[in-house]
């Protein structure tokens, strides 16, 4: 179900805390649920992730669409479309996800990082993904992500000395274990190049 305005999310949120008072209150089981149908309302993408961590691409491509057709001003429904494409769908559907976010607002730091990574990834157009990453960047010049993919379009440029500082400074940063592993494994990378050399 989408919600079509703010006052049936509020009223929909108002009743899932109602419940989870209630629940909460008499020791029932059905706490656990009215908090997470409580999470549900408050982002609306959550089954389209739930249908994404099962494999349900379709299922979760559709729910995506679904929530931007009734809010198009939730623009991470793009990017959470171009990561539904990435698992299973054709590269220029990823780009194209990425490019209408960015034609929405070109300030979008994820959205800007998201397709820099992708053209990282398949090691094409890379001098407009270090542009794209470079403006992410000054966004958010702490983010790990953002420094983790300045480092990995450097490396595939041939440029391991800068492809060190920004993994460095990745690493510095880095908070999650996914994240912290893609660091590690880069800097392996990085060190066999340079060596070499």
């Amino acid at each position: 179900m989408i919600l079509e305005t703010n006052r049936e999310y509020e009223a929909a949120a108002a009743h899932f805390d109602s419940a989870y008072s209630y629940f909460s209150r008499i020791g029932s089981p059905y706490a656990d649920q009215a908090l997470e149908a409580r999470f549900r309302v408050e982002d609306p993408f959550v089954q389209g992730h739930s249908y994404l961590q099962a494999g349900q691409f379709s299922d979760a491509l559709a729910h995506y669409r679904a929530v931007l057709r009734a809010h198009p001003d939730l623009l991470r429904g793009h990017l959470f479309i171009a990561q539904v494409f990435s698992q299973a769908g054709p590269p220029d559907s990823v780009e194209a996800s990425y490019r209408r976010a960015l034609a929405q607002d070109p300030d979008y730091a994820d959205a800007s990082n998201g397709l820099a990574r992708h053209y990282a990834l398949l090691g094409e157009n890379l001098d407009e993904a270090l542009g794209l990453s470079n403006r992410s960047l000054e966004l958010d010049p702490e983010n790990a992500h953002y420094l983790d993919t300045l480092a990995e379009i450097y490396f595939r440029l041939g440029r391991f000395d800068e492809a060190k500082v920004a993994n460095d400074q990745a690493r510095v940063n880095a908070a999650d274990e996914e994240l912290i592993e893609s660091i590690e494994e880069r800097a392996q990378r990085i060190e066999a190049a340079l060596k070499g050399r």
